[in-house]
């Protein structure tokens, strides 16, 4: 498996998201050579509720619903620089558009040592 250094993208959405669209769900991302992600977001509803979430596996196929990443970004906690400790090694990210279109999704997602 190649190492990802710390420093590197992961993933990143600047698409605004609609109600009608699916929740966005990415494919398993290898952790190999960060510890730490680090997630800027900007998230602008106009009444509706965004959430993204960090999700584990242990194979990189299947969900692993024992050990969860407990924080989750949603309109009213837009942040730059929420870090979360990688506890698999596997992770991939879900943005769910719940109300009302948002008007602005970024999300950069980026390794750390």
């Amino acid at each position: 498996m190649p190492v990802t250094p710390p420093g590197y993208k992961i993933w990143e959405n600047t698409t605004a998201l609609a109600v009608a669209s699916p929740a966005v769900l990415t494919g398993w991302y290898d952790t190999t050579g960060y510890t730490t992600l680090l997630v800027a977001a900007v998230i602008a509803n106009s009444g509706g509720t965004t959430t993204f979430t960090v999700e584990g596996s242990f194979d990189g196929s299947t969900l692993d619903s024992t050990m969860t990443y407990s924080a989750t970004i949603t309109a009213s906690t837009s942040a730059s620089g929420t870090s979360y400790v990688v506890q698999h090694p596997f992770v991939r990210f879900r943005v769910v558009q719940a109300t009302n279109p948002a008007t602005t999704s970024t999300f950069f997602v980026q390794s750390r040592a």
